[in-house]
This record gives C-alpha cells, sequence and structure tokens, in this order.
C-alpha cells in the first residue's frame, strides 16, 4: 500500500481506496482492503491529518494482518471532503407560486400568519433510517416556514455526512432535528483505546459499550482488565479516554 500525500473524499466514510493505492497479487484481496472503512469524511471546509501509523492501527482493527502488509508513500497525509457539485436551481419569478413542503409536525399557515418561504434541502426519494445522507440525495426547494416555528433553513453541504435519525418519504424538507453525526462506534464493536498524558499515548484493545459519533462520549471496556471507561470517540472504532486516566489503561 502507497499512501497518498492528500485526499478529496465524498460520501461520509473515508476508505483505504482513498488514501492509498492497494495492490496484490491477489486482485480479490486488493478490491476487499481497498474498501475498507477507515474513519468519518471531515466537514465541509475542515481537514484532518493523518499519520501512517494511524492508517496502521485502524487496519490493525479491521484484524488486517499486518505481517503481509507493506506501507509506503507518505509519512503523514491530509484529507478534506470533496466539494459537493450542486445543479444550479431554476430562478424563481414573480409568476411562480412555491409550493410548500410541510413537516407532519408544522402547522400551516394561514394568509394571515406570518410565513416567509425559504429554500430548504428535502429528499430526493424515499429515505430510512440510519442512511448516511449524500449531495446526490438531497435538493433545495422553496418552502414556507412559519417563523413562530424556529426553524432554520440549512444547507445541503450542512447535512452531508449526517445519519438520518427517522425515514422520510421523497419530498420531505430535512432540518437539524431529524439527522445525528454517523454512528461510527457501535454497541459491541472492537474499539482501540487510547489515553494521552504529558505528551505519552498508551493503547489498548477494548469493547464499546455504547454507541456514539465522533465526539460523542462513551462508556467502554478495557479487554486486558475488564475496566469500564468513559471515553470521546475520536475516529472509526477509536476512543480516548477522558481526564488523564493512563493508569486505567494497560
Amino acid at each position: 500500500m502507497r499512501l497518498k500525500s492528500e485526499a478529496a473524499c465524498s460520501g461520509a466514510i473515508v476508505r483505504l481506496k482513498d488514501v492509498a493505492d492497494v495492490t496484490s497479487s491477489d486482485e480479490k484481496e486488493a478490491a476487499a482492503l481497498a474498501e475498507l472503512q477507515l474513519f468519518p469524511v471531515p466537514s465541509a471546509g475542515k481537514i484532518r491529518n493523518v499519520r501512517r501509523g494511524e492508517i496502521r492501527e485502524l487496519l490493525a482493527l479491521s484484524d488486517v494482518n499486518l505481517k503481509g502488509v507493506t506501507l509506503s508513500g507518505a509519512e503523514k497525509l491530509i484529507v478534506r471532503r470533496a466539494e459537493a457539485q450542486l445543479s444550479a436551481l431554476p430562478p424563481v419569478t414573480a409568476a411562480v407560486v412555491p409550493t410548500a413542503y410541510i413537516m407532519p409536525s408544522t402547522k400551516i399557515p394561514r394568509a394571515s400568519e406570518n410565513a416567509g418561504v425559504e429554500l430548504v434541502p428535502v429528499a430526493l426519494r424515499p429515505l430510512e433510517k440510519g442512511t448516511v445522507l449524500r449531495a446526490a440525495d438531497l435538493e433545495l426547494r422553496p418552502a414556507a416556514i412559519p417563523k413562530e416555528s424556529g426553524l432554520t433553513p440549512l444547507k445541503i453541504e450542512d447535512l452531508v455526512g449526517k445519519e438520518l435519525l427517522r425515514s422520510l418519504p421523497a419530498g420531505q424538507p430535512l432540518f437539524k432535528d431529524a439527522v445525528q453525526a454517523p454512528r461510527v462506534v457501535r454497541r459491541n464493536d472492537k474499539v482501540r483505546i487510547r489515553a494521552v498524558a504529558a505528551g505519552v499515548v498508551v493503547s489498548t484493545d477494548g469493547k464499546a459499550l455504547e454507541e456514539g459519533g465522533e465526539g460523542d462520549n462513551v462508556l467502554v471496556e478495557d479487554g486486558a482488565t475488564k475496566e469500564k471507561l468513559m471515553t470521546r470517540v475520536t475516529g472509526y472504532r477509536v476512543v480516548e479516554v477522558l481526564g488523564t486516566g493512563v493508569k486505567k489503561v494497560r
């Protein structure tokens, strides 16, 4: 595997093929390795610096036999989200009356009520709960939003990479309460537990007792001591002990 120095990724999860050129005498093995999930794609406008050692750790978490793997190329790479190519919207003229896409919990405004028309992201097709949103799943459409509802229109880039909390029909507008950060740690996952203190990083394997997205606090069990630790999710199946906590991790 030859690591790239920079990667621009679409979708929600960075895969090995995004950050490295994978070659093997066994084409099926190379194709399977290339599809390995590593960590969430950074938010729009942000970057993530990844060391070669982190890639090695992530491969080990996915039960890749590192004795048969050679990592070369860049020592550190920069990962960013690829810019979404959005189709241009047709201009809305005074003669066009925009359609109002209303959520079930939203009160339909009467003529006497103060409602503004905003461009909001809507589902282009029926979307299942747990779907990680892509730009191709959404488009902007005009919608009437009562000002007293407190709903704030989002941009499509605000939703790309987020996970749906409930199923949505085609044409349904999306607001902040319908999504969450994608779950990169799930209950009973094998995780890498890291503790950092005084510039020293200590790590061990463990098991997740809860699920969470990047930045969430989750409870894990140390694989060696069976001790329960409160940690913060920092990547795909990677958590960091809150506080010092180094003495608790072997």
